[in-house]
């Protein structure tokens, strides 16, 4: 798992998020959430040109041609995008906005890599990849998104907490109060699917689903099968949860899911497995996902306030969904916290998370062996065809 924490875990990080941008630049229909993360880069990117354009104007001060001035006139962004509701702006009209030198700048950074994308906005440190992790509430270090050219955060920008772990929800009943009998013990393979939906979820917002909890109830639908079945079911065994995962991820283009971001995948179930705790809290936090995105919007719907306006009321059948989905989450924290409390119970919680944990680490060793087969195929094919003799340019007659 060392692996994992090093630089080249750092650029499957990074690469996950990078294809996500792509895929939205490509004309893939574009989240709420993830328009707000492109906003964010293109805010950083007009202060950076105004930065530019104010020396630039310095030095047009002694230029004597002002009519060529004039026609040269360009609005900044905020002005060009004034007359746009960015809420439910789509890519194409927002990014219409930008001179095509802008534009080609702003993509060629994408383009570029995780380092230029990393420039723009920070990517965010899972709290089950942190040491030092505290639970929540607790006086942890914030990471900003967005940060000034002198280094300094914009007033009222976000901050994502790094080393904060979610807090369990507080009051988990008896299984006897919620059930009749005693539960299925596959039951809890369902823990690493859900384990699983929720981190990749958290990485896909960047660990900001507060912003959008419809987004992130949608992505945990579209990813895992249990918290998006209707019906009650029970995994076998590990591998075919993650395959359940792997196939549903897949499934959406828009995630843009390779070998090294199936990997970083199965390393986030690993690590969240290591501790009933980090299962409790990754549990908890879904759960608040869920009870989020039902509950719809009131306040303020008739204010003549100068506030920002609500947003758009939740569809009741996406209410009910994503109720009956903190129901079934509400039940696995029950299901795992009882049995770890004593000790036993359905499959005995602190003894079955390390044989899954394990299961998963077997899954996770086998995808980096053929990443590895796979870029040393790579490496021998350029190899070979760097080896191959060129004939004679001009064959005589």
């Amino acid at each position: 798992m060392s692996e994992m924490q090093s630089p080249k875990h750092a650029s499957c990080t990074e690469s996950f998020y990078k294809d996500s941008i792509k895929a939205e630049l490509d004309g893939h229909k574009i989240a709420p959430t993830e328009r707000t993360r492109m906003l964010q880069i293109l805010r950083k990117f007009e202060r950076e040109n105004d930065q530019t354009a104010g020396k630039n104007n310095n030095e047009d001060e002694d230029d004597d041609d002002d009519d060529d001035e004039e026609d040269d006139y360009v609005p900044d962004l905020a002005e060009r995008l004034e007359a746009i509701d960015l809420q439910t702006a789509d890519t194409d009209t927002i990014l219409s906005k930008l001179t095509p030198a802008e534009r080609a700048e702003f993509e060629a950074s994408l383009r570029a890599g995780a380092d230029a994308i990393r420039g723009y906005v920070d990517i965010w440190t899972p709290w089950w990849w942190n040491d030092s992790i505290q639970d929540g509430g607790g006086s942890g270090e914030t990471t900003p998104l967005i940060r000034l050219m002198d280094g300094t955060t914009p007033a009222g920008e976000t901050e994502l907490k790094t080393d904060t772990r979610p807090l369990v929800l507080s009051g988990l009943k008896s299984l006897r109060s919620l059930i009749a009998g005693e539960p299925d013990e596959s039951l809890m393979f369902n823990l690493v699917d859900l384990v699983g939906g929720y981190a990749f979820m958290s990485r896909f917002l960047n660990g900001d689903w507060e912003e959008d909890p419809v987004e992130g109830a949608r992505i945990m639908w579209d990813v895992s099968r249990v918290v998006g079945s209707e019906q009650p079911f029970a995994f076998t065994g590990v591998h075919d949860a993650l395959a359940s995962l792997k196939m549903r991820m897949m499934q959406n283009e828009s995630y843009g899911i390779t070998a090294h971001t199936t990997a970083l995948s199965l390393a986030d179930i690993s690590r969240i497995l290591s501790s009933p705790q980090n299962v409790l809290s990754a549990l908890s936090d879904a759960h608040n996902v869920f009870t989020a995105a039902h509950t719809s919007p009131t306040s303020n719907a008739n204010s003549t306030s100068p506030s920002p306006p609500p947003p758009p009321l939740i569809p009741r059948a996406m209410r009910r969904r994503a109720f009956a989905s903190a129901k079934k989450l509400y039940f696995y924290l029950c299901l795992l916290n009882e049995s770890t409390a004593a000790g036993g119970g359905v499959g005995g919680g602190d003894a079955l998370l390390p044989v899954l944990k394990a299961a998963v680490d077997v899954e996770l060793s086998l995808v980096q062996r053929e990443i590895v087969e796979m870029e040393d195929g790579v490496k021998a094919a350029v190899g070979a065809r760097r080896r191959v003799p060129r004939g004679p340019l001009v064959q005589e007659i």
